[in-house]
């Protein structure tokens, strides 16, 4: 297995709560072959928490597949700015 990943995951609801779901590819970052593909539907949920769920399952696959060096890719600004250290993470959940 690689030891360099790159996770692309997105999360998502239908209204805010609403129905939600998440997905998460995992590729070679070399190669670009997919390696792992892990997508869940969560019931009612944020779009925040599908973001964070699309995170968490890329992670966990990262981890499955014995890799060192994970970069992650997501179009969610509160997901990268909390998991930056730029915005604070307010919210228990």
């Amino acid at each position: 297995m690689p030891d360099r990943v790159i996770i692309e995951a997105d999360g998502g609801s239908r209204g805010n709560p609403g129905p939600a779901g998440y997905g998460a590819v995992v590729r070679d970052a070399d190669t670009g072959e997919v390696l792992r593909d892990v997508a869940a539907g969560i019931g009612i949920a944020s779009n925040n928490v599908a973001e964070y769920r699309g995170l968490i399952a890329g992670l966990e696959a990262a981890i499955d597949l014995g890799a060192d060096d994970v970069e992650v890719r997501m179009d969610s600004k509160l997901v990268v700015e909390q998991m930056s250290g730029r915005w604070k993470v307010k919210h228990p959940d």
